[in-house]
């Protein structure tokens, strides 16, 4: 709706000096004239945002963003904790997700729901370029320095997020909640322990590449630059 607004405004505004520079060859044509007849056009597809967006008189087909080959799914903003079958869901977006992007930390790793979703989305995945698809970020992670840091390796404390990991720890918004996914635990690694000894090993290992990557991509990003510059 910003997007549409903006777009209104700088067109409209753009449209008076041409306006004037026509109106100097034509005066019986006002100045205005063009600026009026781009927020004529452009006054329905604000509509038609505003309407899609506040309102569920447009079909979600017919919707701005149904326009979009790819879709953004905010795990946040779209799965209700008081609807069985929005929990239920979870695994279908996560199963129809080529990549995912979480950013991390220690109270991230006890939601059950935030660690099983990490965890489905990588078993999914293993074999077929995971560090392509996932992009783990930690909030404890960076710096204006981050490039020149040369350990890479998880601290204790990143460590216990994932070997002090058990299910029964973890907390669940509602009770519902954790019968769904040991459900779906169960339906994809066939028993709880398997998937904390899951958590333990193969999350443990992909949260210590993934702070590798956080640290080496600058480094790779400043080398191709300068021999770009040097090359060039």
């Amino acid at each position: 709706l910003s997007h549409v607004t903006a777009v209104v405004v700088v067109v409209g505004l753009y449209m008076i000096p041409l306006g004037a520079a026509i109106n100097s060859e034509v005066p019986y044509m006002p100045i205005w004239l063009l600026s009026v007849a781009v927020v004529a056009l452009l006054v329905p597809v604000w509509i038609w945002v505003l309407v899609a967006k506040y309102t569920s008189l447009v079909p979600q087909r017919l919707r701005p963003w149904a326009l979009s080959q790819s879709t953004l799914w905010i795990e946040r903003y779209c799965i209700s904790n008081n609807s069985h079958s929005g929990l239920c869901s979870v695994g279908q977006f996560i199963a129809g997700s080529n990549t995912m992007i979480a950013i991390v930390n220690g109270k991230y790793f006890t939601n059950l729901r935030c660690v099983y979703e990490l965890a489905i989305f990588c078993k999914l995945h293993q074999g077929s370029k995971l560090q392509d698809r996932l992009i783990l970020i930690s909030s404890t992670w960076g710096g204006i320095f981050q490039w020149l840091n040369i350990f890479h390796s998880l601290t204790r404390a990143e460590e216990n997020w994932l070997t002090d990991f058990y299910c029964d720890r973890a907390r669940c918004a509602v009770p519902a909640e954790r019968q769904v996914i040991f459900s779906a635990i169960r339906k994809a690694w066939g028993s709880v322990g398997v998937f904390e000894e899951f958590v333990r090993s193969e999350l443990l290992y992909i949260l210590k590449e993934s702070k590798k990557e956080h640290y080496r991509r600058p480094r790779q990003n400043i080398g191709k630059a300068m021999s770009s510059v040097f090359t060039s």
